[in-house]
């Protein structure tokens, strides 16, 4: 598959940044993320004809350019020294590409992912002249296109981003008026000012040769694995994300014990968006980095063999997690202490002993695919994760009927093959 460039263009936000708002300060949660870009990926059918496809571009650009002005840092430039953004108005990269075969032949393509991060995706690597936010619109023969969106997670968490989509779509479809009762807010750095030194702490680590798979749980099989954890008599109320997480996450125990001859301690963290789960007064739709790690930890006892699928659907106690934030959430020093030391407890556990962990991430309760229509319906399939980064983490998508959960699974390749062909994994899945 080849991807030839059409156009490149810099969208600048359509009126100016005053100068009062030039100096976009990063908030203490947005020091906690690194140089990564976060990637959204959206499929639209054929329309019979690439000069529709040519009239969508005129419209995203159009409308991009309107959004911009509601969310300028997105069209400025990351200056470390300061921890700040730069809202100069240099603008977003939009990338035009024609790709000369049919959309469904890459929809069926078994190396789908390595055709999406080879060829469709804008590859940025931060610096003080980058774009903070980039698209890149890949047009195929039949009409179809595929848009990937990239946005730094610099000063945007998965939240952020999927609300930017939400507005950017809006503007779209029914002009930027709409977004006069939806306007975003960018108040978190005052709210969390970075007034803190933050330690270097991570949970997961970069590894080499990590390749990307998807693996399709359906309906069918989401209700007979509940019904499994169900049996083990932990709890009533299972959620698909759980199961499926859980599902995952014992396929890694297994792994790992095969690897090394026993069973060993695994982290399994989980995001959450705090917005609206804490006391501090953060709206809505706060524009910006505000999440916090549900940390789930198996650790095995000297004599035990066996990693039973209730027990880890016990572990992933996410209400509990969503408890505790209330409970530190009387200021935003609070809470981000409270972050800093639980990820640091476990980082600093798992550095003096032998285990693993693994980083997940779910947005199958999000309405992504009804808050992306742009003016031509909704996308026919979407996805998206961290495409570009060498780390072994699990996103969860919800499929567009509601009913199934596409696993994004990034894993070393020698996990990966083991992993595909794990019987768990076969009885439950398929790829896609």
């Amino acid at each position: 598959m080849k991807a030839d460039i059409i156009s490149e263009e810099l969208i600048k936000p359509s009126l100016p940044t005053p100068l009062a708002l030039r100096n976009y300060k990063l908030s203490s949660f947005d020091l906690l993320r690194g140089p990564n870009y976060i990637s959204i990926f959206l499929c639209f059918p054929s329309n019979g004809t690439n000069n529709l496809s040519s009239q969508r571009v005129k419209l995203l650009q159009e409308s991009l350019s309107k959004t911009l002005t509601q969310v300028y840092p997105l069209a400025g430039r990351y200056v470390k020294e300061n921890l700040e953004v730069d809202c100069n108005d240099e603008g977003a990269l939009f990338v035009e590409t024609q790709v000369n075969c049919k959309l469904s032949e890459f929809l069926d393509a078994d190396d789908k992912v390595t055709r999406l991060c080879d060829h469709l995706v804008p590859h940025i690597l931060e610096s003080s002249t980058t774009p903070l936010f980039s698209v890149q619109f890949n047009k195929f023969t039949c009409g179809g296109d595929l848009m990937a969106i990239n946005c730094t997670h610099r000063i945007a968490d998965g939240f952020s981003l999927f609300k930017f989509v939400e507005w950017w779509a809006t503007a779209c479809r029914e002009g930027i008026n709409k977004l006069v009762d939806d306007r975003p807010s960018l108040d978190l750095p005052s709210l969390l000012p970075a007034s803190q030194t933050v330690p270097d702490i991570k949970l997961g680590a970069r590894k080499s040769n990590v390749v990307t798979k998807i693996f399709v749980f359906n309906g069918e099989a989401i209700s007979k694995l509940i019904a499994m954890a169900k049996a083990g008599g932990k709890r009533q109320l299972i959620s698909d994300t759980v199961v499926v997480t859980a599902v995952i996450w014992r396929v890694l125990i297994k792994i790992a014990e095969a690897r090394h001859g026993k069973l060993r301690p695994c982290v399994a963290t989980h995001v959450l968006n705090m917005r609206g789960k804490t006391a501090l007064p953060v709206p809505k739709d706060a524009f910006g980095n505000l999440c916090y790690q549900a940390i789930a930890q198996f650790v095995p006892s000297n004599d035990q063999s066996e990693v039973e699928l209730h027990d880890l659907v016990g572990l992933l106690n996410v209400g509990k997690a969503y408890k505790d934030l209330v409970k530190v959430s009387r200021s935003g020093d609070d809470l981000f202490a409270s972050l800093v030391d639980v990820t640091k407890e476990v980082s600093d556990e798992y550095n003096n002993m032998e285990g693993d962990i693994y980083p997940f991430s779910s947005v199958v309760q999000f309405p992504a695919y009804e808050l992306s229509d742009f003016g031509w319906g909704k996308p026919i399939w979407m996805g998206g994760g961290q495409v570009h980064v060498p780390l072994e983490i699990i996103f969860l998508w919800g499929s567009r009927d509601g009913k199934a959960i596409e696993a994004w699974v990034s894993l070393n390749e020698d996990d990966m093959l083991h992993f595909q062909q794990h019987p768990d994994i076969i009885a439950s899945t398929f790829t896609n």
